[in-house]
């Protein structure tokens, strides 16, 4: 039991080093990345309990420490929930001001008024705005339109 821990250990981190840094990218990274990490954990807790029934004779060792990695899981399982639940629900993403979206675009030249303005996210750390803006209607007439939306 001890070997297959130890070489569960070294192929998860091996699968950590991969997974490292693509891990914030997207949801599916994200996952992956938890689920080895999950993985790793249990070779470390089948380590930890060879070594506890080895020097004490204590069998529920392996309980034991299985019931920890489960306990530990919880707390990123329901952040994983949290941040796909906010992309199927199209809230809008985190930290963002829309009062302050709104005063932007309403302060670029030719703009007289917005309306409908919505954010959310797609996908991890790919948010959509959208909204109805009214110009002006020389923008129509002279061709700049198309570059109004162009200006920060």
């Amino acid at each position: 039991m001890l070997w297959f821990g130890i070489i569960g250990l070294a192929g998860n981190a091996v699968g950590l080093i991969v997974l490292a840094s693509g891990r914030n990218h997207n949801f599916n990274m994200k996952a992956a990345f938890l689920d080895v990490l999950n993985d790793a954990l249990g070779s470390v807790a089948v380590i930890a309990a060879v070594i506890v029934f080895a020097l004490t004779g204590w069998v529920q060792a392996d309980a034991v420490v299985s019931l920890l990695i489960g306990v530990l899981i919880i707390p990123r399982t329901l952040r994983l929930l949290r941040d796909t639940v906010n992309v199927l629900m199209e809230n809008a993403p985190q930290g963002l001001d829309m009062a302050q979206v709104r005063e932007h675009i309403l302060a670029l030249p030719h703009v007289i008024d917005i309306h409908d303005l919505h954010a959310s996210l797609v996908a991890s750390g790919t948010p959509v705005l959208s909204a109805h803006v009214t110009v002006e209607d020389t923008c129509m007439t002279d061709g700049h339109a198309a570059r109004i939306l162009g200006e920060r």
